[in-house]
């Protein structure tokens, strides 16, 4: 059985792929073209009770895109935030929102500055 976070990383990962967006369980090195989601840290904060399982999960992914491209930017970021904020069930945990945050950063670390969108959401489970 998967564990919660593993679980949830997974659906948001599915949900980006099922979305159309190029998607990576990794910050790519090379020349990727933009857009591209890489779906990032979890944090699993989890109880059990007898035999049962609930907690909370903080998933994070971050968006980049060109720095002249902020509107694709968040409109892609709404489009994923619209699925991601839906409750629903992720393998054997069913999940219900907490809170999210999202924020756009200008990174600058390259030769043309890229925008950096990322999203944080949370989620409490239940295992089922």
């Amino acid at each position: 059985m998967k564990s919660p976070e593993q679980s949830i990383f997974d659906d948001v990962y599915a949900i980006s792929l099922n979305k159309g967006y190029t998607t990576f369980d990794y910050k790519p090195q090379e020349q990727i073209p933009y857009p591209f989601v890489f779906v990032a840290q979890t944090t699993n904060t989890g109880q059990l009770a007898k035999a049962y399982m609930y907690g909370n999960v903080l998933q994070s992914l971050e968006v980049w895109h060109d720095y002249k491209k902020r509107r694709e930017l968040t409109d892609l970021m709404n489009d994923l935030k619209s699925t991601l904020i839906q409750p629903r069930y992720a393998g054997d945990y069913q999940l219900a929102l907490r809170s999210f945050n999202t924020q756009i950063r200008i990174d600058d670390s390259t030769n043309e500055p890229l925008l950096q969108g990322i999203i944080d959401v949370e989620y409490r489970y239940n295992r089922r």
